[in-house]
């Protein structure tokens, strides 16, 4: 169950197990303890930065210079980094 979905709180947890198991009797804080167990702890994920109007007009432009390269253009590109980034707007902290 938390391995198909990392960002079921412990109360949603709690409330799945009562209802698949009709004698189900627990606090959060036993469940909390048996994930804990098996190595199952949540933590607050990383925040992405969001970028801006700006930065996507640019970033589009460079595409669009790009579109048609070659192979042989795109052999002498350095991949020095990989970063992630978030569209939109997003709320607080997220546990998973």
């Amino acid at each position: 169950m938390v391995d198909l979905d990392p960002f079921l709180t412990l109360q949603e947890i709690v409330a799945l197990l009562a209802a698949a198991h009709h004698n189900f009797k627990a606090s959060r804080r036993g469940v909390e303890n048996v994930l804990h167990t098996i190595e199952l702890f949540s933590f607050v994920a990383q925040r992405k930065p969001f970028i801006t109007e700006e930065q996507k007009a640019i970033r589009l432009q460079r595409c669009l210079e790009r579109k048609d390269w070659t192979l042989e253009q795109w052999e002498r590109v350095i991949w020095t980094d990989e970063s992630s980034f978030e569209l939109g707007s997003g709320g607080g902290q997220r546990r998973v």
